[in-house]
């Protein structure tokens, strides 16, 4: 009976914990399953830490001392998710959703974004109107329109 259990325990000691599996999926999504590419990506962008490439084969391999996968490091976690921006920190850490981000939308009122934009100009214009009105004598009524004029034209070219 004794014997059993020793033989239950090592079977389930030797599947991959689930965090690995995922940092597996990763480095076949980034780097076509090459640790070694993968692990000088990690250290292509400065993230205050070098990852060794035998730190990082260690979460993928038993460790004879204990018949078990180590445990992902938080520094090999945390280097992942900085240097690809993409992978979502719930699904890494978590197997919830998707590997990499949903994209997120914003609403844009375009209509909306264009009239401030048109109610701005023609506050700056009747400004520069003003000013150059004083400054030449000239009515501000006819220096805006000359502005005006000038302005279609340059759009126009």
């Amino acid at each position: 009976m004794e014997s059993r259990k020793s033989e239950n325990k090592a079977s389930v000691d030797l599947k991959m914990p689930e965090l690995n599996e995922r940092v597996k999926k990763v480095v076949g999504h980034f780097a076509d399953g090459n640790v070694s590419m993968f692990v000088k990506m990690l250290n292509e962008v400065d993230l205050g830490t070098d990852i060794s490439q035998q730190k990082f084969n260690r979460i993928f391999n038993i460790d004879s001392r204990t018949n078990k996968f180590p445990g992902v490091p938080v520094s090999v976690a945390g280097a992942i998710l900085q240097r690809f921006k993409t992978i979502s920190p719930e699904w890494l850490y978590e197997g919830k959703g998707t590997m990499e981000k949903e994209e997120e939308y914003v609403e844009f009122d375009v209509a909306a974004a264009v009239k401030k934009t048109q109610a701005t100009t023609e506050v700056m214009l009747s400004a520069i109107s003003e000013l150059l009105a004083l400054a030449t004598g000239q009515t501000a009524t006819f220096v805006r329109e000359q502005l005006q004029d000038l302005v279609n034209k340059r759009l126009s070219e």
